[in-house]
C-alpha cells in the first residue's frame, strides 16, 4: 500500500511542481517582448491545415492588439495558479480544481501555443518533443482525477498510458518523412541552432551529421526503441529496463529537445522527457517493491 500511496504523491506534487516551473519560465525577459509571438507562438502555425493556421493566427493578432505584457503577466498568473492549488491542495477540493484547471488551461494551450504538437503536419516526433509536453500533463491530470478520493491506484493507468503513447511514438516515426536524409536531420539541427553552448550543441549536431548519412538506420533505431518502451511497461520488465530507459530519455532530453532549450531564454517547459521520466518513475518503485517483498518471502525460514 505504502508503494501505491508514494506513487500517488509522486505524481500530484510532480505535476504540481512542473506548473509553477512554467510560470517561472513565463517570466523570462524575452517573454515579454515580441519573441513570445514570433519564437514562441509563431512557429506553431507553420505546415499545419489552414483551420489550426487561422485559429494561431486569430489568436496571434488578439495578442499583438492588445497590451504583450499583459498577456504575458496572465499566462504566467495562471500557470502559477494552477501549481499553487496542485501543490497545497493534496486530496482536497482546491487541489481538484487545480487538476481541472490542468485540463482546460493544458487543452488551450495544445491548440494554440502548441499547434496540437505539431502531430498534424507529419513532422512530429517524441525524439524532439511530440506530441507536446502540456498533453502529458493532461493525461497525468486524467489519472489523479480518476484516483482522487478513492483507494484506487495509479499504476495501472499510468502503465496502459504509457503502452499507448510509446507504441503512438513508433507509428509517428514512421512517417515518410523520417525515412529520408533531411528529415531527421532537420529534426536535431533545429535542437541546435537553439543554443550557443558549444559542450551541448557539439553533440547535437554530431547526432545530425549522422542521421543525414544513416537515416534509415536511425530511424530503425528510433522505432525500436520506442517499441521496447512500449513493451517493457506493458510486461513490467525488470530493473534494467529502467536502465536503458533512463539513457533513453537522457538521449531525447540532451540530443533531441536540447535540455528543454532551458538556456534559449524563450523556452516555456522543459519540453517531455522530464515528464516522460516522472510518470515511469512510479513504476520503476513498484517494480522495486515486488523484487524486494519476493526476496523476503523467500528468505523467510520455513515452519513443518
Amino acid at each position: 500500500m505504502g508503494c501505491l500511496v508514494s506513487s500517488r504523491k509522486i505524481l500530484w506534487y510532480g505535476l504540481g511542481a512542473f506548473w509553477l516551473l512554467d510560470a517561472l519560465l513565463q517570466m523570462q525577459p524575452h517573454m515579454f517582448t515580441s519573441d513570445l509571438v514570433t519564437s514562441v507562438m509563431m512557429p506553431n502555425a507553420f505546415n499545419q491545415p489552414a483551420w489550426v493556421t487561422n485559429s494561431i493566427d486569430w489568436m496571434l493578432n488578439l495578442v499583438l492588439a492588445h497590451n504583450l505584457v499583459i498577456f504575458n503577466w496572465f499566462i504566467a498568473g495562471i500557470q502559477a495558479i494552477i501549481g499553487l492549488l496542485i501543490v497545497t491542495g493534496k486530496d482536497r477540493t482546491s487541489g481538484k480544481i487545480g487538476l481541472w484547471l490542468s485540463l482546460i488551461w493544458g487543452a488551450a494551450v495544445w491548440y494554440f501555443g502548441e499547434g496540437f504538437g505539431a502531430i498534424l503536419t507529419g513532422s512530429a516526433t517524441y525524439l524532439t518533443g511530440g506530441p507536446g509536453s502540456v498533453v502529458l500533463y493532461m493525461i497525468i491530470a486524467v489519472i489523479l482525477l480518476r484516483s482522487h478520493g478513492s483507494n484506487q491506484p495509479v499504476n495501472p493507468s499510468l502503465r496502459y498510458s504509457l503502452t499507448v503513447l510509446w507504441t503512438l511514438g513508433a507509428l509517428m516515426q514512421m512517417s515518410p518523412a523520417f525515412w529520408t536524409r533531411r528529415g531527421l536531420w532537420v529534426q536535431f539541427y533545429s535542437s541546435a541552432v537553439m543554443t550557443r553552448k558549444y559542450w551541448v550543441t557539439l553533440p547535437i549536431y554530431g547526432m545530425a551529421h549522422a542521421t543525414l548519412f544513416h537515416a534509415v538506420l536511425w530511424n530503425l533505431l528510433f522505432i525500436a526503441m520506442m517499441l521496447f518502451e512500449a513493451f517493457g511497461v506493458w510486461f513490467r520488465w525488470g530493473p534494467w529496463f529502467y536502465v536503458w530507459s533512463a539513457v533513453w530519455l537522457v538521449f531525447i532530453f540532451w540530443l533531441g529537445e536540447n535540455f528543454g532549450m532551458i538556456l534559449s531564454g524563450i523556452t516555456t517547459d522543459l519540453n517531455t522527457a522530464p515528464l516522460w521520466a516522472l510518470m515511469m518513475w512510479p513504476l520503476y518503485l513498484e517494480r522495486r517493491h515486488r523484487i524486494a517483498k519476493a526476496t523476503l518471502r523467500t528468505s523467510l525460514p520455513t515452519h513443518p
